[in-house]
Protein backbone atom coordinates (compact mmCIF):
# COMPACT_ATOMS: atom_id res chain seq x y z
CA UNK A 1 0.00 0.00 0.00
CA UNK A 2 1.52 3.30 -1.14
CA UNK A 3 1.00 6.12 1.37
CA UNK A 4 -0.64 9.23 0.03
CA UNK A 5 1.08 12.57 0.41
CA UNK A 6 -0.25 14.97 3.01
CA UNK A 7 -0.73 17.72 0.42
CA UNK A 8 -3.15 15.58 -1.61
CA UNK A 9 -5.84 15.57 1.06
CA UNK A 10 -7.85 18.21 2.87
CA UNK A 11 -9.06 17.97 6.45
CA UNK A 12 -12.68 18.90 7.13
CA UNK A 13 -12.38 21.45 9.99
CA UNK A 14 -15.76 20.56 11.52
CA UNK A 15 -15.06 16.85 11.46
CA UNK A 16 -11.58 17.42 12.86
CA UNK A 17 -12.98 19.50 15.70
CA UNK A 18 -15.61 16.88 16.54
CA UNK A 19 -13.06 14.09 16.54
CA UNK A 20 -10.62 16.08 18.68
CA UNK A 21 -13.34 16.89 21.22
CA UNK A 22 -14.23 13.21 21.37
CA UNK A 23 -10.61 12.24 21.88
CA UNK A 24 -9.97 14.88 24.52
CA UNK A 25 -13.03 13.81 26.47
CA UNK A 26 -11.54 10.32 26.53
CA UNK A 27 -8.13 11.82 27.31
CA UNK A 28 -9.42 13.44 30.47
CA UNK A 29 -11.37 10.54 31.92
CA UNK A 30 -9.90 7.29 30.66
CA UNK A 31 -6.97 5.43 32.17
CA UNK A 32 -5.55 4.85 28.69
CA UNK A 33 -4.68 8.53 28.50
CA UNK A 34 -2.80 8.45 31.78
CA UNK A 35 -0.95 5.35 30.59
CA UNK A 36 -0.02 7.07 27.34
CA UNK A 37 1.32 10.07 29.23
CA UNK A 38 3.49 7.78 31.36
CA UNK A 39 4.82 6.10 28.22
CA UNK A 40 5.71 9.48 26.75
CA UNK A 41 7.47 10.61 29.93
CA UNK A 42 9.46 7.36 30.04
CA UNK A 43 10.37 7.68 26.37
CA UNK A 44 11.64 11.22 26.86
CA UNK A 45 13.78 10.03 29.77
CA UNK A 46 15.41 6.97 28.20
CA UNK A 47 15.23 7.09 24.40
CA UNK A 48 18.19 8.28 22.32
CA UNK A 49 18.97 8.12 18.61
CA UNK A 50 20.52 4.74 17.82
CA UNK A 51 23.73 4.36 15.83
CA UNK A 52 24.92 0.94 14.73
CA UNK A 53 28.21 0.02 13.13
CA UNK A 54 28.31 -0.85 9.44
CA UNK A 55 28.47 -4.59 8.81
CA UNK A 56 31.71 -6.14 7.58
CA UNK A 57 32.63 -9.74 6.86
CA UNK A 58 35.85 -9.42 8.85
CA UNK A 59 36.19 -11.74 11.83
CA UNK A 60 38.12 -9.02 13.66
CA UNK A 61 35.22 -6.56 13.80
CA UNK A 62 35.35 -4.49 16.98
CA UNK A 63 31.66 -3.62 17.23
CA UNK A 64 28.28 -5.30 16.77
CA UNK A 65 26.75 -4.13 13.49
CA UNK A 66 23.19 -3.19 12.62
CA UNK A 67 22.87 -6.39 10.56
CA UNK A 68 23.92 -8.51 13.54
CA UNK A 69 21.49 -6.60 15.72
CA UNK A 70 18.65 -7.39 13.29
CA UNK A 71 19.55 -11.10 13.25
CA UNK A 72 19.48 -11.07 17.04
CA UNK A 73 15.98 -9.55 17.06
CA UNK A 74 14.81 -12.32 14.74
CA UNK A 75 16.31 -14.80 17.20
CA UNK A 76 14.34 -13.08 19.99
CA UNK A 77 11.19 -13.56 17.92
CA UNK A 78 11.88 -17.25 17.28
CA UNK A 79 12.65 -18.02 20.92
CA UNK A 80 9.67 -16.00 22.16
CA UNK A 81 7.34 -17.92 19.85
CA UNK A 82 8.90 -21.23 20.88
CA UNK A 83 8.17 -20.56 24.55
CA UNK A 84 4.72 -19.11 23.79
CA UNK A 85 5.59 -15.79 25.42
CA UNK A 86 3.64 -12.56 24.85
CA UNK A 87 4.99 -9.99 22.43
CA UNK A 88 5.77 -7.63 25.31
CA UNK A 89 8.83 -9.76 26.14
CA UNK A 90 10.13 -9.56 22.58
CA UNK A 91 9.72 -5.79 22.36
CA UNK A 92 11.27 -5.09 25.76
CA UNK A 93 14.22 -7.42 25.06
CA UNK A 94 14.86 -5.51 21.83
CA UNK A 95 14.66 -2.15 23.61
CA UNK A 96 17.15 -3.31 26.25
CA UNK A 97 19.50 -4.71 23.59
CA UNK A 98 19.42 -1.49 21.56
CA UNK A 99 20.05 0.72 24.56
CA UNK A 100 22.85 -1.45 25.92
CA UNK A 101 24.61 -1.46 22.53
CA UNK A 102 24.55 2.34 22.58
CA UNK A 103 26.28 2.63 25.96
CA UNK A 104 28.72 -0.29 25.57
CA UNK A 105 30.93 -0.93 22.56
CA UNK A 106 30.55 -4.70 22.62
CA UNK A 107 32.43 -7.06 20.35
CA UNK A 108 30.46 -9.52 18.20
CA UNK A 109 31.79 -12.54 20.09
CA UNK A 110 29.79 -11.41 23.12
CA UNK A 111 26.53 -11.09 21.18
CA UNK A 112 25.04 -14.43 22.27
CA UNK A 113 25.51 -13.84 25.98
CA UNK A 114 24.25 -10.24 25.66
CA UNK A 115 21.16 -11.43 23.77
CA UNK A 116 20.37 -14.19 26.29
CA UNK A 117 20.76 -11.74 29.17
CA UNK A 118 18.52 -9.08 27.60
CA UNK A 119 15.83 -11.63 26.79
CA UNK A 120 15.93 -13.20 30.24
CA UNK A 121 15.77 -9.79 31.95
CA UNK A 122 12.81 -8.79 29.74
CA UNK A 123 11.00 -12.01 30.62
CA UNK A 124 11.53 -11.46 34.35
CA UNK A 125 10.28 -7.87 34.15
CA UNK A 126 7.23 -8.71 32.04
CA UNK A 127 6.02 -12.10 33.28
CA UNK A 128 4.96 -13.64 36.56
CA UNK A 129 7.72 -15.65 38.22
CA UNK A 130 6.15 -19.01 37.40
CA UNK A 131 5.83 -18.10 33.70
CA UNK A 132 9.51 -17.18 33.19
CA UNK A 133 11.50 -19.92 31.41
CA UNK A 134 14.49 -21.18 33.30
CA UNK A 135 17.79 -19.77 32.14
CA UNK A 136 19.07 -23.25 31.29
CA UNK A 137 16.00 -23.89 29.10
CA UNK A 138 16.46 -20.53 27.37
CA UNK A 139 20.10 -21.26 26.57
CA UNK A 140 19.35 -24.78 25.36
CA UNK A 141 16.25 -23.93 23.32
CA UNK A 142 17.91 -20.84 21.88
CA UNK A 143 20.83 -22.88 20.60
CA UNK A 144 23.39 -20.80 22.49
CA UNK A 145 26.78 -21.94 23.72
CA UNK A 146 27.14 -19.54 26.63
CA UNK A 147 26.80 -20.89 30.15
CA UNK A 148 24.36 -19.95 32.89
CA UNK A 149 27.13 -18.29 34.89
CA UNK A 150 28.19 -16.19 31.88
CA UNK A 151 24.63 -14.97 31.40
CA UNK A 152 24.34 -14.14 35.09
CA UNK A 153 27.51 -12.05 34.93
CA UNK A 154 26.30 -10.26 31.81
CA UNK A 155 22.94 -9.57 33.48
CA UNK A 156 24.80 -7.70 36.21
CA UNK A 157 26.74 -5.67 33.62
CA UNK A 158 23.53 -4.73 31.77
CA UNK A 159 21.76 -3.75 34.99
CA UNK A 160 24.70 -1.59 36.05
CA UNK A 161 24.93 0.17 32.68
CA UNK A 162 21.16 0.77 32.58
CA UNK A 163 21.16 1.97 36.20
CA UNK A 164 18.94 -0.91 37.34
CA UNK A 165 15.96 0.62 35.53
CA UNK A 166 14.50 -1.73 32.92
CA UNK A 167 11.15 -0.02 32.38
CA UNK A 168 11.03 1.14 28.78
CA UNK A 169 8.25 2.54 26.61
CA UNK A 170 8.26 0.31 23.54
CA UNK A 171 6.57 0.73 20.18
CA UNK A 172 4.12 -1.98 21.27
CA UNK A 173 3.14 0.05 24.35
CA UNK A 174 2.31 3.05 22.18
CA UNK A 175 0.48 0.92 19.60
CA UNK A 176 -1.78 -0.47 22.33
CA UNK A 177 -2.50 3.03 23.65
CA UNK A 178 -3.34 4.44 20.21
CA UNK A 179 -5.48 1.40 19.42
CA UNK A 180 -7.44 1.77 22.66
CA UNK A 181 -8.07 5.47 22.01
CA UNK A 182 -9.28 4.79 18.47
CA UNK A 183 -11.42 1.82 19.45
CA UNK A 184 -13.38 3.96 21.90
CA UNK A 185 -13.57 7.17 19.88
CA UNK A 186 -13.72 6.48 16.15
CA UNK A 187 -17.46 6.51 15.44
CA UNK A 188 -17.41 10.14 14.27
CA UNK A 189 -14.99 9.31 11.43
CA UNK A 190 -15.54 5.57 10.83
CA UNK A 191 -19.25 5.24 11.53
CA UNK A 192 -21.06 2.91 13.95
CA UNK A 193 -19.09 -0.13 12.75
CA UNK A 194 -15.78 1.67 13.37
CA UNK A 195 -15.07 0.38 16.91
CA UNK A 196 -15.67 -3.23 15.91
CA UNK A 197 -13.47 -2.93 12.83
CA UNK A 198 -10.63 -1.29 14.77
CA UNK A 199 -10.87 -3.88 17.55
CA UNK A 200 -10.53 -6.73 15.04
CA UNK A 201 -7.27 -5.32 13.65
CA UNK A 202 -5.22 -5.27 16.85
CA UNK A 203 -3.37 -8.55 16.26
CA UNK A 204 -2.65 -7.64 12.63
CA UNK A 205 -1.16 -4.31 13.71
CA UNK A 206 1.00 -6.07 16.31
CA UNK A 207 2.26 -8.51 13.67
CA UNK A 208 3.23 -5.71 11.30
CA UNK A 209 4.95 -3.84 14.11
CA UNK A 210 6.93 -6.99 14.88
CA UNK A 211 8.17 -7.03 11.27
CA UNK A 212 9.49 -3.50 11.77
CA UNK A 213 11.32 -4.52 14.93
CA UNK A 214 14.02 -6.37 13.00
CA UNK A 215 14.95 -3.31 10.93
CA UNK A 216 17.40 -1.05 12.70
CA UNK A 217 17.19 1.66 10.03
CA UNK A 218 13.50 2.31 10.77
CA UNK A 219 13.88 2.33 14.54
CA UNK A 220 17.27 4.04 14.83
CA UNK A 221 16.24 7.63 14.26
CA UNK A 222 12.56 7.75 15.20
CA UNK A 223 11.01 7.52 18.64
CA UNK A 224 8.81 4.50 19.44
CA UNK A 225 5.79 6.80 19.81
CA UNK A 226 6.24 8.10 16.26
CA UNK A 227 6.91 4.67 14.70
CA UNK A 228 3.73 3.27 16.28
CA UNK A 229 1.71 6.29 15.16
CA UNK A 230 3.10 6.00 11.63
CA UNK A 231 1.91 2.39 11.45
CA UNK A 232 -1.53 3.35 12.80
CA UNK A 233 -1.72 6.10 10.19
CA UNK A 234 -0.97 3.61 7.40
CA UNK A 235 -3.55 1.16 8.67
CA UNK A 236 -6.21 3.85 9.06
CA UNK A 237 -5.70 4.85 5.43
CA UNK A 238 -7.12 1.44 4.48
CA UNK A 239 -10.21 2.12 6.61
CA UNK A 240 -11.02 5.76 6.02
CA UNK A 241 -10.37 8.72 3.77
CA UNK A 242 -9.99 10.69 7.00
CA UNK A 243 -6.72 8.97 7.91
CA UNK A 244 -4.80 12.25 7.89
CA UNK A 245 -7.31 13.82 10.27
CA UNK A 246 -6.93 10.87 12.65
CA UNK A 247 -3.13 10.99 12.39
CA UNK A 248 -2.89 14.71 13.14
CA UNK A 249 -5.39 14.46 16.01
CA UNK A 250 -3.49 11.62 17.69
CA UNK A 251 -0.17 13.38 17.14
CA UNK A 252 -1.44 16.60 18.70
CA UNK A 253 -3.08 14.77 21.56
CA UNK A 254 0.00 12.73 22.45
CA UNK A 255 2.28 15.69 21.65
CA UNK A 256 4.84 13.52 19.86
CA UNK A 257 6.98 15.01 17.12
CA UNK A 258 5.20 16.91 14.37
CA UNK A 259 2.81 15.89 11.57
CA UNK A 260 5.75 16.11 9.16
CA UNK A 261 7.77 13.69 11.33
CA UNK A 262 4.94 11.19 11.35
CA UNK A 263 4.35 11.42 7.58
CA UNK A 264 8.06 10.96 6.85
CA UNK A 265 8.25 7.99 9.21
CA UNK A 266 5.15 6.37 7.74
CA UNK A 267 6.79 6.45 4.30
CA UNK A 268 9.75 4.53 5.76
CA UNK A 269 7.41 2.11 7.48
CA UNK A 270 5.45 1.54 4.27
CA UNK A 271 8.59 0.78 2.26
CA UNK A 272 9.89 -1.67 4.84
CA UNK A 273 6.57 -3.50 5.19
CA UNK A 274 6.31 -3.89 1.42
CA UNK A 275 9.86 -5.27 1.30
CA UNK A 276 9.22 -7.63 4.22
CA UNK A 277 6.03 -8.98 2.66
CA UNK A 278 7.82 -9.53 -0.67
CA UNK A 279 10.61 -11.43 1.09
CA UNK A 280 8.13 -13.59 3.00
CA UNK A 281 6.29 -14.48 -0.22
CA UNK A 282 9.56 -15.35 -1.93
CA UNK A 283 10.59 -17.58 0.99
CA UNK A 284 7.23 -19.38 0.93
CA UNK A 285 7.47 -19.97 -2.82
CA UNK A 286 10.99 -21.32 -2.41
CA UNK A 287 9.87 -23.60 0.43
CA UNK A 288 6.99 -24.91 -1.70
CA UNK A 289 9.36 -25.73 -4.55
CA UNK A 290 11.63 -27.66 -2.19
CA UNK A 291 8.70 -29.71 -0.89
CA UNK A 292 7.72 -30.64 -4.44
CA UNK A 293 11.20 -31.89 -5.38
CA UNK A 294 11.63 -35.64 -4.61
CA UNK A 295 14.85 -36.79 -2.94
CA UNK A 296 16.19 -40.08 -4.31
CA UNK A 297 17.93 -42.76 -2.24
CA UNK A 298 21.39 -41.83 -3.50
CA UNK A 299 20.93 -38.21 -2.49
CA UNK A 300 19.66 -39.27 0.93
CA UNK A 301 22.80 -41.39 1.41
CA UNK A 302 24.96 -38.39 0.50
CA UNK A 303 23.11 -36.22 2.99
CA UNK A 304 23.49 -38.89 5.68
CA UNK A 305 27.25 -39.20 5.01
CA UNK A 306 27.64 -35.42 5.15
CA UNK A 307 25.89 -35.25 8.51
CA UNK A 308 28.17 -38.00 9.87
CA UNK A 309 31.21 -36.01 8.74
CA UNK A 310 29.85 -32.91 10.43
CA UNK A 311 29.42 -34.85 13.67
CA UNK A 312 32.96 -36.16 13.37
CA UNK A 313 34.34 -32.66 12.81
CA UNK A 314 32.29 -31.36 15.70
CA UNK A 315 33.67 -34.03 18.03
CA UNK A 316 37.19 -33.04 17.02
CA UNK A 317 36.45 -29.33 17.61
CA UNK A 318 34.92 -30.02 21.02
CA UNK A 319 37.93 -32.10 22.01
CA UNK A 320 40.31 -29.33 20.96
CA UNK A 321 38.25 -26.72 22.78
CA UNK A 322 38.23 -28.72 26.00
CA UNK A 323 42.05 -28.86 25.94
CA UNK A 324 42.38 -25.12 25.49
CA UNK A 325 42.74 -22.68 28.35
CA UNK A 326 40.85 -19.98 26.43
CA UNK A 327 37.79 -18.87 28.41
CA UNK A 328 36.30 -16.18 26.09
CA UNK A 329 32.64 -16.10 25.14
CA UNK A 330 31.75 -18.10 22.01
CA UNK A 331 30.48 -16.13 19.06
CA UNK A 332 28.08 -18.76 17.63
CA UNK A 333 27.19 -22.43 17.14
CA UNK A 334 29.05 -24.62 14.69
CA UNK A 335 27.20 -25.91 11.65
CA UNK A 336 27.25 -29.41 13.10
CA UNK A 337 25.67 -28.33 16.36
CA UNK A 338 22.87 -26.51 14.54
CA UNK A 339 22.25 -29.54 12.34
CA UNK A 340 22.18 -31.82 15.37
CA UNK A 341 20.04 -29.66 17.60
CA UNK A 342 17.89 -28.04 14.90
CA UNK A 343 17.51 -25.01 17.17
CA UNK A 344 17.49 -21.30 16.36
CA UNK A 345 20.94 -19.88 17.04
CA UNK A 346 22.11 -16.30 16.69
CA UNK A 347 24.11 -16.57 13.46
CA UNK A 348 27.56 -15.10 13.01
CA UNK A 349 27.15 -12.89 9.96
Amino acid sequence: MQPRAQSQLQIDPKLAAAFEVQLRRHWNIDRVAALLRRHIAREQKTWRVRKFAAHTSSSTSEEISGVQRDYTVRWFSTVSTGFGLPREVLFLATALLDEFLQVVRAKPRFLQVIACSCFFLAAKVTLDDDAVPTLADLIRSGGCECSVSEVRRMEKVILDRLHWDLNRATTLDFLHAYHALLENNCESVLGPEGPRRVASLKVLWETKLQLLLANNTVLASERPSIVALALVSLEMEALSTHWLLITVALQALADVGSPENVIRCREQVSRHLQLSQSQLLAQRRQASKRKMQPVDDEEQDCIYDSIKKLYANDSYENSAASNSNHSGHPSGMTVAQQAAANKPAIPVV
